[in-house]
């Protein structure tokens, strides 16, 4: 249950949402999912605070319309500026390329040398070699060479013998990375 002013700020956010609205594309995907969180009763504040955030970065980049303009001025009279951890601060950033597909941690809580997030050397040299033998073979005469001599039948049962095996080798060492 929204209060009127969270009310208010809800029939804003939907007011930019059809396509005869001032807002741009790309602003319109920031609203809506705004507006499915609140539908699916997310903390009100914590939507909006990612909104603003959002908003922010997008028109550090962009110039946003008026109509949206106008709402993040609205957001920002009512919710004030969100705080997000500096980047001098005792806080780092873990997570994708946007600031806002991770998470922020101290930097005394990450344990040095964790691996948790990265490939290790072996498992890119792994895949490199896996992805090379799968060019080689698509795209080498061995193919048909191969073909000719085991007969179309016995060749298609070697290959997918071959891609079961490397489906299950992959398996079983994710299955051990996890247990670790």
């Amino acid at each position: 249950m929204l209060t009127d002013r969270q009310n208010k700020i809800y029939e804003q956010i939907t007011s930019l949402l059809p396509l005869s609205s001032s807002a741009s594309l790309s602003e319109r995907k920031l609203l809506f999912q705004a507006k499915n969180c609140i539908e699916h009763g997310n903390n009100f504040k914590t939507v909006v605070t990612d909104l603003i955030l959002q908003l922010e970065e997008y028109e550090s980049y962009q110039e946003i319309s008026i109509g949206v303009e106008k709402l993040l001025k609205d957001l920002k009279a009512v919710y004030g500026e969100p705080e997000t951890p500096k980047s001098d601060s005792d806080f780092i950033y873990v997570g994708g390329g946007s600031r806002y597909s991770g998470h922020w941690e101290r930097k005394d809580e990450i344990k040095k040398g964790s691996k948790s997030a990265r490939f290790r050397r072996r498992d890119i040299l792994f895949g490199v070699a896996v992805m090379g033998a799968i060019g080689l073979l698509i795209f080498s005469p061995l193919l048909n060479w191969m073909q000719e001599k085991m007969g179309i039948f016995a060749f298609a049962a070697v290959m997918t013998i071959a891609a079961l095996v490397l489906i299950g080798i992959l398996i079983y060492r994710g299955r051990l990375k996890k247990n670790k």
